[in-house]
Order: structure tokens, then sequence, then C-alpha cells
């Protein structure tokens, strides 16, 4: 593709997701909303990285192999970010879409 790096990442339901997190602490969540969308409510464990500030990732998650699910509202955002993040080397990036498909709990 003319030297230019495909930025690759996988795509699952917020039921999928849901039940992955239960089955697997070591999944790094990432919210990419903007900072007041996270403080009105978000799930649980999660880290609040704005898609504005996607490069803020490798400040963030040193490993690049980690296992990163993201969301935003309604999934528009977290396509954008789960690009950026591949493009920047992680390996194992999955959009899990909006929260607002999310079944469990939220935190404030």
């Amino acid at each position: 593709m003319f030297g230019r790096y495909s930025a690759r990442y996988n795509n699952i339901t917020m039921a999928q997701a849901r039940e992955a997190l239960e089955r697997d602490p070591s999944i790094i969540l990432i919210d990419v909303r903007r900072r007041d969308e996270y403080a009105t409510g978000h799930i649980m464990g999660s880290i609040n990285i704005p898609v504005d500030e996607a490069d803020a990732i490798v400040d963030i998650i040193d490993d690049k192999d980690a296992k990163i699910f993201v969301y935003s509202l309604s999934g528009a955002r977290s396509r954008r970010a789960c690009a950026e993040f591949s493009r920047k080397g992680y390996t194992d990036v999955t959009n899990i879409g909006g929260i607002r498909s999310w079944t469990g709990f939220t935190v404030r």
C-alpha cells in the first residue's frame, strides 16, 4: 500500500466485551470521550484518553502488545482512536463500540 501502514483493529459487541472483561482482568479499557463526558459516568476500571489526545497512549501504556478495549459514546470516536492506537504500534486493539450499549454498571 505504497509504504503506508494500514491501521488494524478488531471489533466486538459490548456484550462480548463485558464477558471478556469479566474473564480477563488484564484487559486495558479506554474511554475516548471528552473528560466532561467521562465524568458523567464511565465503565468501572476504564481510563480516559480523549480521542483528540490519542497520542498520549504512548505515555500511559508501555506494552505495545497489551490487550486494549476502546469505547466512546456511540462508537464513532472509538473507531478513530483504535485506528490511531494501531498506527502507534499497538497490536491488540479492539473497538467495543458505544457506552450507550453497555448493560453493566457505570461509575462517576
